[in-house]
């Protein structure tokens, strides 16, 4: 016996089962997927673009405004969903475009709803109000607060254009790792580096570690006096002292009477390679910072190979043409080629050829 819809008379088909004694159609008239438990609001903060949800702000860090602005749709609908039978939902915002969130009153969103045993879907256009609101971080950098702070200075002089880019880059890069805004840190240019007030003490001692080991920096902390809580606490205020040692990578330094050349920098730590007998040792910023060394850089020169005889090559001086032998090099040299050295012992000592991964030189 064939059973109808006693709504609209439709017949039930395997293709078509009924809900309930109805057909989907009907049955979801009277009960529709798609209904939210409370008018949905999103939160947005102004400065950063973060939104508010289950009780925290989500940051925007490294993610493409328009996929931030889907997060936030979908981690504020999810929640509210509550249909009348288990179903699968999907969100699609109806205007993706390039807009600032924090110049955004409302979002338009498609919802699609479906119930795939029943092959029934339903959608809806729903809009999204946006109220502006501070974060907690932004509302404490609004107010000039702050809980430590960084400096990073030179040994003498100003910090390179590309010393400071590649810092800022490295503090993006942990700002988004954390899922932090930018408004967590201030900048403040001085003359012989910069400062940063950070809002997180927590993350600015963290920061601070990264950059001496992943720079190379000279770190030293120090605290002062910030005030009391009212429990009678003592608040302190740490300062981190970041410093670039006297010498950088690819500097060639006379050291223990000995040429040496900074070939690298791992773990923090500096690596010195004897131009003449090929030995290396590790020092650290500090030890590099204390040793007793004169830059050689100043004496080095370009020099073209143009000729090999019996195991000599020949090299002139691109600065004066003067003709030098040398002998059996550890590594062949190519006819023509141009080479870097410095006159040591009235003899040349070629510099190795330096490739570094993790730190490109700051040399202007």
């Amino acid at each position: 016996m064939t059973r109808s819809c006693p709504k609209c008379g439709k017949d039930q088909t395997k293709a078509q089962p009924f809900v309930k004694g109805f057909c989907a159609q009907c049955y979801f008239e009277q009960h529709p997927l798609i209904v939210l438990r409370r008018p949905p609001e999103a939160k947005v903060c102004p400065r950063c673009n973060a939104y508010y949800t289950s009780g925290r702000w989500v940051h925007q860090g490294s993610v493409p405004d328009a996929d931030h602005v889907y997060n936030m749709v979908c981690d504020l609908l999810d929640p509210l969903f509550d249909p009348s039978e288990p179903a699968t939902f999907e969100v699609e915002l109806v205007d993706s475009s390039g807009t600032p969130l924090s110049k955004t009153k409302k979002v338009d969103v498609d919802i699609t709803a479906t119930i795939h045993t029943l092959n029934y879907r339903e959608k809806q256009q729903l809009t999204l109000p946006i109220t502006l609101v501070l974060c907690g971080q932004c509302k404490q950098t609004a107010g000039g607060y702050f809980e430590a702070t960084i400096q990073v200075r030179t040994a003498s002089g100003k910090l390179s254009p590309a010393q400071g880019n590649q810092i800022a880059a490295y503090i993006t890069q942990r700002l988004n790792d954390h899922d932090l805004p930018k408004s967590t840190l201030k900048f403040t240019e001085k003359r012989e580096g910069f400062d940063i007030k950070c809002i997180s003490g927590r993350f600015c001692r963290s920061l601070a570690k990264n950059l001496a080991t992943h720079f190379g920096l000279l770190l030293k902390v120090s605290s002062k006096l910030a005030g009391r809580t009212r429990d009678g606490k003592t608040l302190t205020r740490e300062t981190y002292a970041l410093r670039f040692p006297p010498f950088e990578i690819r500097d060639v330094i006379e050291y223990m009477q000995q040429p040496f050349m900074i070939t690298g920098l791992r773990n923090g730590r500096y690596t010195l390679t004897n131009l003449k007998s090929g030995q290396k040792q590790n020092l650290s910023p500090k030890e590099l910072a204390e040793i007793d060394a004169q830059s050689l850089n100043d004496q080095i020169h370009s020099y073209q190979v143009i000729s090999l005889e019996d195991d000599v090559y020949q090299l002139m001086s691109q600065r004066d043409f003067t003709i030098y032998d040398y002998p059996d090099p550890s590594k062949p040299l190519q006819v023509g080629s141009m080479v870097s050295a410095i006159e040591w012992d009235d003899s040349l000592v070629l510099l190795p050829d330096v490739e570094i991964d993790e730190l490109p030189s700051h040399r202007q």
